[in-house]
Formats: C-alpha cells, structure tokens, sequence
C-alpha cells in the first residue's frame, strides 16, 4: 500500500519548482541584458571563466517562462502557450546540436547578438556548449511530457531532471575544484559557470513540478521515511561533494603524500558516515518522540470521545458494517431498556426493535449508509421498549470510514421525541377545535375554484362585504374589494398558495359595498387532487372591527397610564426631595441643641466638678453619652437622606483593591492580627465609586464589630457572575442574629444589639440598602446566633 501523501509538502515541492523556474527566468534575462549592454560582469561571473552565450540565455529565457506558464492556474490557455515555449527551445537546441555533429554553421549562432571571435574557450562564436544544446533538448522534452499531464510521461519528465542535475554536476563541480576538464570538452564551447548551476536548477524545477507522481514520490509522504528523506537527500548530495573539495585542497597544498591522502580518505568518508547516522538517529528519535506524544494525545482524545459518548444525553449506538450493534450505550439501555448484552452483536430483525411498518425505512437509511450513497442521515420512526412501549424517535447518523475508504461501522445518536410528537398531537387538536370554535362564532367560509376563476363565498362573508347573498366574484373582483394598502399582501400570499401550496393567515382591510372600511381576518388552505395538483383554495373569513377598535381602546388606555405613571412619579420625586430636605433641616437644627446640651455639660462637669457629688457626676456623663450617640444618630440620618439625592458618578470600580483599602482603613493594625481575612479576587463594576465604597465600610465594620467576641475571628468576601449580575457575598462567623429579625435590621434605626454590647446608630444597615437598590440591584442577610451572618448583594453589570 502506497503511503499517504501530505498535501502541505507537496504544495511547498510544488512552489520550490515555480520559484525555481522564477528564479532561471530572472537570471537569464540578466545575461541577455548583459549582452545587450555589454556589461562583462553580467556574462560571465569572472574574467578567466567562459561567458554564458546569449542563445543559451535565450533558451534559459523561454524554458524558465515555460514553467512559469505552467505553474500559472489561473491563466487562460497555459499549456498551449508552455508547449509553444517548450517547443522553441527544442528547436533551437537541435539546431545547435545538428551544427556540432555535421560540423556545419547554420547562422543560428550570432542570429541576435555577436560574440567575440577571442572568446574563451568557444568553438565557434555565439554558439552554446555541445552540453547545453543536449541539456536543453533534455529540459524542453521533459517540459513538453509535464505539461501534457499523462502520469506515464510525468515519470519520465522526473528521469529527465535526474539527467539535468548530474550532468551538469560534472562541470559545477569543475568549477569548484579548479579542474577544467570537467567543464570543457574537446576544442567545443565550454560549460559556463552560470549555465551549470542554471542547468541544475531547472533540474530540480523538472523533478518538482509534480511531486505526488514518480520516482520523487516518496519526499512528500506523510510517514517517517519521508520526514527522513526530505533531511538526509540534501545531506547526502552535500557531504560527498565538500569531502571531495578538501581532499583536493590539501592535495594541492602538498601537506599530505599519495599513502597519507589514503588514511585521510578513510577517515573522511568514516566522517561522512558517521554524520549521516547521527542525523538519522536523530531523526529516527524525533519521530519516535513525537510518535509517543501523538500514541498519547490520541489515548486522550479516545478517552474524551469515550467519556463524551458515555454521558451523552442522547443514547448512542453504534453498528459494524454488517449492522449488528457493537456499542450500546448507559443512555441507550435507560432509554430502551434492555442491557448492552442482550442486544450486542445482534441485527435489528433478530429481536424486537423497530415495528414493521417501520422497517423498510429503516433498512433504507442503513442501505445507503453502507454503499456510500450518503455519509450521514437525519431519520425519524419508532422504536419499541423492552417492556413493550413505543417511542419516537430521531436518529441522526454517520458512517464512519477507515483511511483506505472502506466502512468500518456506523455511528447513530438517537432523540427520544416522544414528548414532542405527544405535544404536536395535542396542538393539531386544539387548532382543530379552534377553527370548530370560528364556525360556531359565525365566521363565513369561501372556497376557489382555479380552473374556473371563480370564488364562492358563503352568506356570512358576502355580509362582511355588504353585497346580496350568492354574490360570486372572479378571483380579480375578490381581490378589488381590499384596501389599496393591502392588495399587494393579498396578492402575494394567494399566489404562494396557489402555487406552492403555502396556507395563509391575514389581518387585513377591506371597503364594503357601502363604502365602510371593515377589518377583517382572512385565511386560506390549498386543497390538491389524487395526482398532488393544486385544484382549489379554501378558507375563511371573519368580520374583527370590533377586536382592532378594542386593540386601539387598549392602546389608547395604555398610554394613559404610561402618562399618569409618569405624573405620579414625578410627584413622588417632588415629594421625596421635601422629605429629604425636611430630613436635613430637622437633623441639621437638632445639632444646635444638641452642642448646647454638650456644652452645658461639660461646663459642669469641668468647672463645678468640685461641688457636685457622686450622683451629679454620673448625670452629667450620661448627657455627654447620649449627645454623643444622637449626634451619631443625627449624622446617619443626613447620611441616609443624601443618598436618594446625590447625582451617582459612574465608573469602572476596582472591587478587589477598594475592598482591601476599606478593610485596612476600619481596622488596627491589631485586628488585623487577629482576624482571618479572605478577599478572592473580586469581579469590577460599573458603578460610583464614593457609594460603594460606603457599602463596603459599613459590611466590613459591621462583621470586624460583630466577632469582635469570637476568640478566632474570621471574614471572607467572594464574587461571582450571574448573566448580567456581578452576585458579592461578605460571610463572618461573629455573634450572628436571629432569622426572625431579618425584616427589621435594614430599617433605618432598627437595632438587634443594645449599645452597651456593640456601638451603632442602626443606620449603616439602611445606607448599604440604599446604595445596592441605587446601582440597581437587591440585598439579602442570612444568620444565626453565635454562628455568624452572612450578607449577599447584586450590582448590575449596566
């Protein structure tokens, strides 16, 4: 079996021939611009070294564009225009050749440009090398055989570009090591420098024109052979040709005699050797390691398929290609009730699976399956249980194939519809009764007759229409009673009915005799005869002006309320704005009093301490207690009164830095010893920064005050994200509170704990309250006593 060929190599072999023929093109127009110009440099790459004649850039020029030509896809009529090219070249090259072997000029040689009659080692001038007439006779016949595409002359178009590449090796390699003999023959022109290498290049352009085919095949399989190749090829064609080179270059050198150049031949070729293994066992275990890590992701991927296919929703089953089951899923056996081994390797008629008039269909879908015909179905029947039942089912399907084409099993995931189909039965009888419901209300009925043109409408529907009964119209007449704005719709949705038998639905306007618009409700069913042919409409129509003037009674009363909605709440925003007003002014005069009452008490307690006794003492440290918790009173409550006021600032908020700053900021550096502090990273919001972070004051000295108690005090703080929701949650295990006061504690001044236990206004509770409903979302407390609170809030991420 031939190995799998890699797309991806073959396309880069691929572009390595069209670059390469880019490549001879560009060159050989430089020499033939060199020629033109005269410019030396261009000819020939050194002074002592013979020049590229201009035929053999000419001929490099038209078998470069050739390829190019071939390789162009997308362009009208190449293989002609490449065939023509190829054909020049051939002639012109056999010309040549024909000069050489009957010693003859045939005028050819100086046909475009003169050459120098001095010129380095040339025959005759302007004529190319014997070895370039034959190379280019081998190159064009080779483009010829590729662009006719047949697989035989592909082969030998690839032999062709073996015979380019070592025979023009020979004078390369000449060049390289100084031997000229290599690339002169004779007293006839020489091999050119440029022309070897050019002469090679279009070798390899031969050979990789079409690298799936041929005896290069092997370069662009997918398989560790290829992999391989594609490295020790080049290395192999490079080794022998540098180890030659510096054999030569000590040789010259005269370091070493004829017996040391021996010694030294064996331990270079040992050299040799020994690189090559190396970079095959390197390769050798590149592979082997990345075979491992495939062997390994596969297991992976199989066991993912495995746990997918095992907790499917869906019951999957799978057949070989003979259809017996092979693999019957958990699902499969809840769904259908019987075990995986009661039915494996059984076929569908050798037990009682799918009811009879079924089974043809059934055997079709796995017929087609199986021959190819389709590689997946969507296919619907019913199956039995075990205990009996019948279900519905959908079965989507997929024949699953091996490298070489061949089935290997089938793959089928199977809906239990049952409930739908028991829903869709249940719909069809409600719109049964609903149009039994329509007669019973009076709704006129009309049928059409196509052949005729002819509408028959009942009494009722000529009434709608104010017109005497029987009145019969053409189709055009009916249709002529709608209103101008409605003709087009009627027309459109009764012409898809007639012709594609699509029913209809419509709310539309007609005028009646006496000039009245009347709206109405028209439907239409396409009714068809033995042979599928629409023969007739039929449908009916109901008088709604009494429904469309209720619609608008009800729009109209919509928009009123939206209207007094409105009025009323820009009353209660009025009104909320005098009661926060009346908040401020009356805590704002109550701190008068209040300062004075401190004050007078201090006074007292300074200046006539000496007179007063223990009593009076006492008294007047309780006034300075309790001006000190209403001012703390007074302030919570300008505090809750600015909030509904205030103008919120929007922004991107921090969560995770404001929550650390909030907790440094409430407690000491000795709290924070003893408490256990959690605070994940948190989600950002949208919101006002200077409000949430009053939130978070308020939660967070709340739970440090509440496990103030606790001898291992903890708080821990956790987001997360609800469709459109940021959902924070504060959790501390303090003294906690009882559920049945969970009512109470947001209301402002609603305390659970006296001030002789834990400090507070029974305002901080309400603010935070304030602040979440602000940003749009809700707040809720969870407690119990001695075991902590825990405080959930949501702020919308828009």
């Amino acid at each position: 079996m031939v190995p799998e060929q890699s797309n991806k190599i073959a396309e880069a072999l691929r572009r390595w021939s069209l670059l390469s023929s880019v490549i001879i093109l560009f060159v050989a127009l430089a020499v033939a611009a060199g020629w033109i110009a005269d410019v030396m440099l261009l000819r020939s790459l050194h002074p002592e070294w013979v020049s590229m004649k201009f035929n053999t850039a000419l001929g490099f020029v038209l078998t470069g564009s050739a390829l190019v030509v071939y390789h162009s896809a997308g362009m009208n009529r190449r293989h002609l225009v490449a065939s023509a090219l190829a054909g020049l070249v051939l002639l012109l090259s056999f010309a040549t050749l024909l000069q050489y072997i009957l010693d003859v000029n045939l005028g050819i040689d100086e046909l475009f440009i003169s050459d120098d009659a001095e010129a380095i080692r040339t025959h005759s001038p302007g004529r190319m090398a014997l070895s370039s007439s034959i190379g280019f006779v081998v190159a064009s016949t080779g483009s010829l055989f590729i662009v006719s595409g047949r697989k035989m002359l592909l082969s030998v178009s690839q032999g062709l570009g073996v015979v380019l590449v070592v025979f023009f090796m020979i004078p390369l390699l000449g060049y390289l090591y100084g031997i000229s003999g290599l690339y002169g023959y004779a007293d006839f022109t020489s091999v050119a420098f440029l022309t070897a290498i050019l002469f090679i290049i279009l070798g390899m352009a031969l050979l990789f024109a079409h690298p799936g085919h041929g005896m290069i095949s092997y370069l662009s399989w997918d398989t560790p052979g290829g992999y391989i190749a594609r490295r020790l090829v080049p290395l192999s064609l490079l080794l022998p040709v540098a180890f030659v080179w510096v054999l030569i270059m000590i040789h010259r050198q005269g370091w070493l005699t004829v017996f040391s150049d021996f010694h030294l031949a064996t331990v270079m070729l040992i050299i040799v050797f020994l690189l090559l293994t190396s970079r095959f066992l390197y390769y050798i275990n590149l592979l082997d390691k990345r075979r491992s890590e495939a062997l390994e992701e596969t297991h992976i991927a199989n066991q993912h398929i495995i746990s997918h296919v095992e907790n499917s929703p869906l019951a999957v089953i799978e057949w070989d290609n003979e259809f017996r089951i092979r693999r019957w899923t958990k699902r499969a056996e809840i769904l259908f009730g019987w075990e995986a081994e009661e039915v494996m390797k059984l076929l569908p008629e050798e037990w009682n699976f799918v009811p009879d008039e079924d089974r043809e269909s059934v055997n079709e879908v796995m017929r087609r399956l199986m021959k190819g015909e389709e590689t997946s179905t969507v296919s619907s029947n019913r199956n039995y249980t075990s205990d009996g039942r019948v279900l519905h089912c959908v079965w989507y399907n997929s024949a699953l194939h091996g490298r070489d084409g061949r089935l290997i099993s089938i793959l089928s995931l199977v809906n239990d519809v049952t409930v739908e189909k028991e829903k869709e039965e249940k719909l069809r009888q409600n719109e049964f009764l609903l149009r039994m419901a329509g007669d019973l209300a009076h709704m006129g009925g009309w049928t059409v007759n196509l052949e005729q043109n002819r509408v028959v409408w009942s009494d009722q529907v000529a009434r709608i229409h104010e017109m005497p009964p029987g009145y019969s119209p053409t189709v055009e007449e009916g249709i002529g009673f709608y209103a101008p704005g409605f003709r087009e719709r009627v027309n459109q949705v009764f012409s898809k009915c007639t012709e594609e038998g699509i029913p209809y639905d419509e709310e539309m306007q007609i005028i009646a005799g006496s000039g009245r618009r009347v709206w109405v409700r028209t439907f239409g069913v396409a009714e068809r005869d033995e042979q599928g042919k629409i023969v007739s409409v039929t449908g009916g129509f109901q008088d709604i002006t009494e429904k469309k003037i209720r619609e608008e009674e009800i729009r109209r009363l919509n928009d009123e309320l939206e209207e007094r909605v409105m009025q009323r709440t820009r009353q209660l925003a009025g009104i909320n704005r005098e009661l926060e007003a009346f908040a401020y002014s009356v805590s704002h005069d109550l701190k008068a009093p209040l300062r004075a009452m401190k004050g007078f008490a201090g006074i007292l307690s300074d200046d006539f301490g000496n007179r007063l006794d223990d009593e009076g003492k006492r008294i007047c440290s309780v006034i300075r207690d309790n001006t000190r918790i209403m001012g703390r009173l007074i302030d919570g409550l300008l505090a809750f009164s600015k909030l509904s006021s205030r103008e919120m600032m929007f922004a991107e908020v921090d969560m995770t830095s404001l929550v650390r700053s909030v907790y440094h900021e409430v407690t000491t550096p000795h709290d924070r010893e003893r408490i256990k502090f959690t605070g994940e990273k948190l989600c950002n919001v949208k919101g006002d920064a200077m409000m949430i972070k009053q939130l978070w004051a308020n939660l967070i000295s709340n739970a440090v005050k509440f496990t103030a108690t606790v001898s291992e005090p903890e708080i821990i703080i956790s987001c997360s994200t609800e469709q459109k929701l940021r959902r924070f949650r504060i959790v501390d295990n303090g003294v906690g509170f009882d559920m049945k006061y969970v009512d109470k504690i947001f209301g402002v001044f609603r305390r659970l704990h006296s001030d002789r236990e834990f400090e507070g206004t029974g305002v901080g509770l309400a603010i935070v309250q304030r602040i979440v409903h602000r940003h749009g979302g809700t707040i809720r407390a969870e407690g119990k006593p001695g075991k902590g609170a825990e405080f959930v809030f949501t702020i919308q991420t828009t």
